[in-house]
């Protein structure tokens, strides 16, 4: 295969990876549902059964699953367990665990261990329950529970699910050691109290002690959703075309041949609009129409803006913070702590994207700014002002 196929082919595979980012993003940010099913399952990999994220043209879990968050907690309870307490990684005991068995994770909220691109931290706002559970021929099926409780009750839930809760010096090794607690339950065993992922659920709901789960949501959404997901995988019309806009933008961008930074700033604004323009199709407050533009660029302007900016009436650090307030995995909600490439780059079960941003470009001219429309301002790449540029990030 030839340079240029090659590098073709890379860059196909790695926009699936942002369509399925995108399409998650969406589920639990905008859509906010307050379950969600993760397409994993088994690959044999030098000999051994390893898990590999589906959408992800395969790629092992490990690999995508980051080891900063919360201090390498999450990777440890997947990869390696505790093996001083005899506990295996989850991915291990998944490996022998007859059909029927169900291995449940505590993933609470506060300290993650992760930092936006200016440093400051993210904070998870919502507790996450994982269960994983194997099926005939050793296929996987898993799910998130989106859940709003404190330390306390996670503790609680804990206990129902048969496990020790020992005392901890701090909360952050206090979140440490609850994520590494993980229940497992074998499918052989008929005196588990545990056998299917309704009950993960009704316990959840016994311990919060009413209906709701998440603002806005209910435990019985999240019963429904179980029984049929297929009910919940619609998405906003303009969804596809969005994505197909960004991809070729991706292309056109590699094809300039521009510098590496200026190649990473650009998408990074690019992929931030396609965010930002989704919320905004959630929030009601433009006409569809608006939101698609023809992808027959005739200027390097209108392709570094995505076409977007001059074309809509929009206030970016509205979107911004609007989106910001949203519940989510990668932070969100009132304290504002996440930023946009931090939402689309982690998640509670790893870094799944790398888009880290730079500082490095400068803000070299004057003009009217596309994002907030005030001027003359200094302008960085793609006529952005400093200001704005920060909201984007």
């Amino acid at each position: 295969m030839r340079t240029g196929e090659r590098f073709n082919t890379a860059l196909d595979s790695e926009l699936v990876k942002v369509k399925v980012d995108i399409e998650a993003f969406e589920d639990e940010y905008l859509k906010q549902l307050a379950g969600l099913r993760w397409n994993i399952g088994w690959k044999d990999v030098d000999d051994k059964q390893r898990i590999v994220a589906k959408a992800y043209n395969h790629a092992l879990l490990e690999s995508v699953t980051g080891k900063s968050e919360r201090e390498g907690a999450v990777h440890d309870l997947w990869f390696t367990g505790n093996p001083s307490q005899n506990v295996p990684g989850v991915e291990k005991w998944l490996q022998t665990a007859p059909e029927n068995s169900l291995a449940v994770i505590v993933s609470p909220d506060g300290w993650s261990g992760l930092s936006t691109p200016d440093e400051k931290p993210i904070r998870y706002t919502e507790t996450q329950v994982y269960a994983v559970k194997t099926k005939k021929n050793g296929e996987l099926e898993a799910y998130t529970f989106r859940y709003e409780a404190n330390i306390l009750q996670n503790e609680q839930l804990q206990r129902k699910f048969g496990l020790t809760v020992s005392n901890a010096a701090n909360q952050k090794e206090q979140i440490k050691q609850m994520l590494k607690n993980v229940a497992f339950f074998r499918g052989d065993n008929p005196n588990n109290k545990i056998k299917n992922m309704k009950d993960v659920v009704d316990i959840m709901e016994e311990i919060k002690g009413n209906n709701i789960t998440i603002k806005g949501k209910t435990f019985d959404d999240i019963r429904a959703f179980l029984r049929n997901p297929q009910d919940f995988l619609h998405r906003h019309d303009k969804t596809p075309e969005l994505i197909h806009q960004f991809k070729e933008f991706v292309k056109w961008e590699f094809s300039q041949g521009h510098m590496e930074q200026e190649t990473t700033t650009n998408l990074q604004i690019a992929l931030a609009l396609t965010i930002l323009k989704l919320n905004r199709l959630y929030r009601d407050q433009e006409r569809p129409d608006d939101i698609i533009y023809s992808t027959d660029y005739h200027t390097r302007k209108d392709v570094a803006i995505y076409a977007y900016s001059k074309n809509l009436d929009m206030n970016y650090k509205s979107e911004v913070e609007n989106l910001q307030k949203r519940g989510g995995c990668a932070g969100g909600g009132s304290k504002k702590e996440v930023s946009l490439f931090s939402s689309m780059g982690s998640s509670r079960i790893g870094e799944t994207i790398s888009l880290s941003t730079s500082e490095s470009y400068s803000f070299d001219h004057e003009g009217t700014c596309v994002a907030c429309r005030n001027g003359p301002k200094k302008l960085g790449p793609c006529d952005i002002c400093e200001s704005c540029d920060v909201s984007l990030r």
